[in-house]
């Protein structure tokens, strides 16, 4: 069924996803205009319209993410401890916000979808480099994120705000 090279995956078929694929695709489509026509009031959960679409948005990418761990059938140890590490960061950095249902959403979601997209680089044979990254490279990659990141923040807690 898969033939597998150095860099690429192909199947019998030219596109068997292809409209599982177009389903999500629509499902995003659908809440976000739901997101954006549906009045506040029905959803008092919720006291912007970007933080109603956003946490939808994770659901379905959650739910996604978790239809392609359970198709794999693979469990891999190294990979599951990154991935709810990763959840639990997560987690423990949104703790300030106080809809707790909305941080353990984003928190699930970091981590099954970090977990689901590890495996199209085993069945590729392409290193993951996110997972094989030694120190110093996590060190330059940290860094990197905080030049970039920083300046953002500081824009968008002084200026936008």
């Amino acid at each position: 069924m898969l033939r597998m090279d150095r860099n690429e995956v192909q199947t019998r078929r030219k596109y068997p996803v292809g409209w599982k694929l177009s389903v999500f695709f629509g499902a995003f489509i659908l809440l976000y205009t739901a997101g954006v026509v549906l009045p506040l009031e029905v959803t008092p959960h919720y006291h912007i319209f970007m933080s109603r679409i956003w946490n939808w948005t994770e659901i379905l990418t959650l739910l996604l993410a978790v239809y392609y761990i359970i198709r794999t059938k693979v469990f891999q140890w190294k990979q599951a401890v990154i991935a709810l590490s990763l959840g639990l960061i997560c987690l423990v950095s949104l703790f300030r916000d106080p809809r707790t249902a909305d941080i353990i959403v984003t928190s699930l979601c970091v981590a099954a979808a970090f977990y689901a997209a590890c495996r199209p680089y085993e069945l590729a044979g392409v290193e993951n480099v996110s997972i094989h990254t030694g120190i110093v490279g996590s060190i330059r990659y940290f860094g990197l994120g905080a030049a970039v990141s920083v300046p953002l923040a500081v824009l968008n807690v002084y200026i936008i705000h």
